[in-house]
């Protein structure tokens, strides 16, 4: 957004704060009273066109009871974030699309699992995790339904598990490790998840 835009979009978010305030009968310095702020930033606010932070402008709205003054604000001030979401948004739902219209139940958990990846933001070292479940899992020929009912959890979870949205409990591990007889995924998952303890364990037994 060029800089002249940003300004004259400021300055009508203001006009229009200062129009709602009037409507409500609110006056500027019961507003600036009831978010926290001075009468002069408010009167800054409705006619010079000041952005607040996004916690006051969201204040202002909710005392206004108008939340289209805390829309407005978002686009005027992250107005790439803002297209990056929608953007983000549709993309992900023409993947849901997509899963539905999907007749292979691979295919459709695939897609559903890409656009899940897409709304939610992934911790890397549970995603390493759930990549090694999902190496050895395919290593050894198993399908995904077969791993979960093998280590008695459900398809969906195990599912977000290779996918590093969520960690497995300690009861679940110890049954991976059995299905599959490898330690490693033990020493993994407490090198991934809780590294400060692994550190201490390995700390005591260099010790003795």
């Amino acid at each position: 957004m060029k800089k002249g835009t940003r300004m004259a979009d400021s300055l009508a978010l203001g006009r229009y704060v200062l129009k709602i305030r009037n409507e409500r009968g609110i006056t500027a310095e019961e507003l600036a009273d009831s978010v926290g702020l001075s009468r002069t930033y408010v009167s800054k606010i409705e006619r010079h066109g000041v952005l607040p932070s996004a916690p006051r402008m969201k204040a202002i709205a909710d005392c206004l009871e108008n939340f289209t003054i805390y829309r407005k604000y978002l686009q005027v001030k992250f107005p790439e974030v803002l297209k990056m979401v929608k953007e983000t948004k549709n993309y992900s739902r023409k993947l849901c699309a997509m899963a539905k219209q999907s007749t292979e139940e691979e295919d459709k958990e695939a897609w559903l699992n890409i656009s899940r990846r897409i709304q939610r933001p992934l911790k890397k070292e549970s995603v390493k995790f759930g990549r090694y479940i999902w190496t050895l899992r395919k290593a050894r020929g198993m399908r995904l339904v077969e791993l979960a009912k093998s280590i008695g959890i459900g398809k969906s979870f195990l599912s977000e598990v290779e996918n590093g949205y969520r960690w497995a409990s300690l009861a679940t591990l110890c049954r991976m490790v059995k299905t599959f007889e490898d330690k490693r995924i033990a020493t993994k998952y407490f090198k991934y998840r809780y590294p400060v303890l692994l550190g201490i364990l390995k700390e005591e037994k260099d010790a003795y």
